[in-house]
């Protein structure tokens, strides 16, 4: 574990603030020489883009670790989500990332999964679990196998049939998903279009962290979400928003939160960090000025504007590790 952390802490800028047990933030940032090594939850943020194009190529797709007990737990798998892994362990990053958790199927939350699952299995002895909607969920795991058959082959597959496989795990409503080594994993339904959506909350000795997924305004969400440590919640750019309303695209503003309306889910759920992970960046929005700004109205407590690497460590303290 010291060497993942070292490893972790190479790869991020060498900025740390620490967050007291109250959740007050203190006045100044620090620069460090190390990372604490009490913690729980060790949170990563793999992705923090959006499927747009024109993206920074500091922003992969929508992805998030979360590491209990030593192991990684994956939620979402956009573009790039097995390049972040090395460089957060560096050696052997998609053969130890065995579990990944579906919010939904759109494609921004998706496209790194055949990386991951088929570079990973060279060094995964375990089938590669999938958790989402269960009938869509293996219909794409399955194509997936389909299309990469010639690779499993040449590369010996036969000789590790295990490696090869996958589970997938139905979500398809509220309730516990996965109990093991005492971490559990909740899911819930949100609101995003009329798609099956959801998201999830990890509990692990005490310690908690919940990711939104795609949503609009859900009151679901808030009620899983309170005594969260840290709330990861999607939003909306003002100024995305004000192009999708000069096109009338009013569905695509409900299918997510303003940032107004994150600071209202922010202040019912009280979180001891809020954090903003998956946005548009544009290069017109100086996002700590106007997004943050804009959330300020609603919100007042402890908020972070997540970028790719950047890592939580939730313990008595939360530290925030600058991504980039």
């Amino acid at each position: 574990m010291d060497a993942v952390v070292h490893n972790l802490f190479r790869a991020c800028i060498c900025f740390l603030c620490v967050f007291a047990t109250n959740g007050a933030p203190t006045q100044e940032i620090i620069e460090r020489q190390s990372v604490p090594e009490d913690y729980d939850l060790k949170v990563v943020i793999l992705g923090s883009g959006t499927p747009s194009m024109s993206a920074p190529a500091t922003k992969f797709g929508a992805s998030i670790l979360v590491e209990a007990k030593g192991k990684p737990y994956i939620f979402d798998c956009g573009r790039g989500c097995a390049m972040r892994l090395h460089q957060v362990y560096e050696t052997g990053s998609a053969g130890i990332a065995d579990t990944l958790f579906l919010t939904h199927l759109h494609s921004d939350h998706t496209t790194g999964i055949p990386e991951l699952y088929v570079n990973g299995w060279i060094g995964r002895s375990t089938p590669f679990r999938v958790w989402g909607p269960a009938e869509k969920a293996l219909a794409m795991m399955t194509h997936i196998r389909a299309a990469y058959q010639a690779d499993f082959e040449m590369r010996g597959g036969d000789r590790r049939p295990n490696a090869a496989q996958f589970q997938v795990m139905d979500v398809s409503g509220n309730g516990v998903v996965l109990e093991e080594d005492g971490v559990t994993v909740t899911a819930f339904l949100v609101s995003h279009y009329a798609q099956e959506s959801f998201g999830y909350r990890l509990d692990y000795n005490g310690r908690s962290v919940v990711i939104s997924g795609d949503t609009g305004p859900s009151e679901n969400l808030v009620e899983h979400a309170r005594g969260a440590d840290l709330l990861l919640h999607e939003v909306m750019s003002p100024i995305t928003e004000a192009s999708f309303r000069a096109r009338g695209a009013e569905g695509a503003i409900r299918a997510h939160v303003t940032a107004e309306q994150a600071g209202e889910i922010f202040s019912s759920v009280a979180p001891r960090m809020a954090a903003y992970y998956h946005y548009n960046e544009d290069i017109e929005d100086p996002s700590e000025t106007i997004l943050i700004g804009r959330t300020r109205q609603t919100y007042t407590g402890p908020l972070v504007l997540g970028h790719d690497l950047m890592t939580f460590l939730i313990g008595d303290e939360i530290s925030v590790i600058a991504g980039r």
